[in-house]
């Protein structure tokens, strides 16, 4: 299987896992609605709310330059794994995402630090998966390009979010029990 198409099916897959997680926990735990945003309010939370829209179309434009243009280069980085770094990459940042709502569901029901831990440990897995990945497309072997260019943004306001939103500051407003 080709690196692009395995990339696809790579984000089918991970993607369905993380927004099903996602859809799931928010229907069966309509309860923990407001304490999903772990103490985000007001501007700070419309900010949030605001800023996934261009994380999401950040994330798809790498993943449209990936798949369907390889002259952006993604697949062309020579370090320790080679061609399947983003694939593998890829992989532990959407089963970090899948895995955060759940665990901060467990956390909220049991109140058991463990959680907590796991909570935190997978937002900022998300994040450094994300930063890794920047760093191989940048240190890939093809020269810059529109398309590099255009996955390099989007993988910086992703990063953005996940890291200093997520991983910093919503981690930072999360009441700890």
């Amino acid at each position: 299987m080709a690196n692009t198409h395995l990339f696809a099916f790579i984000n089918i897959i991970g993607g369905t896992l993380v927004l099903g997680s996602y859809v799931v926990c928010i229907y069966l735990y309509p309860e923990y609605r407001e304490s999903f945003w772990g103490g985000i309010q007001g501007s700070t939370r419309k900010f949030f709310v605001f800023s996934m829209l261009p994380a999401a179309v950040g994330y798809l434009l790498f993943f449209y330059c990936a798949v369907f243009k390889p002259e952006s280069g993604i697949f062309e980085y020579r370090g320790l794994l080679s061609h399947n770094n983003i694939n593998i990459l890829c992989i532990i940042f959407l089963s970090a995402s899948s895995i955060w709502m759940p665990a901060l569901v467990m956390y909220f029901k049991t109140d058991f630090i463990f959680w907590w831990v796991i909570v935190v440990g997978v937002l900022w897995i998300t994040a450094l998966s994300l930063v890794s990945m920047l760093f191989v497309v940048i240190s890939s072997d093809t020269p810059l390009s529109f398309y590099k260019s255009v996955s390099i943004c989007g993988l910086s306001y992703i990063i953005f979010h996940c890291l200093i939103l997520d991983a910093v500051i919503w981690v930072a407003k999360l009441p700890v029990k």
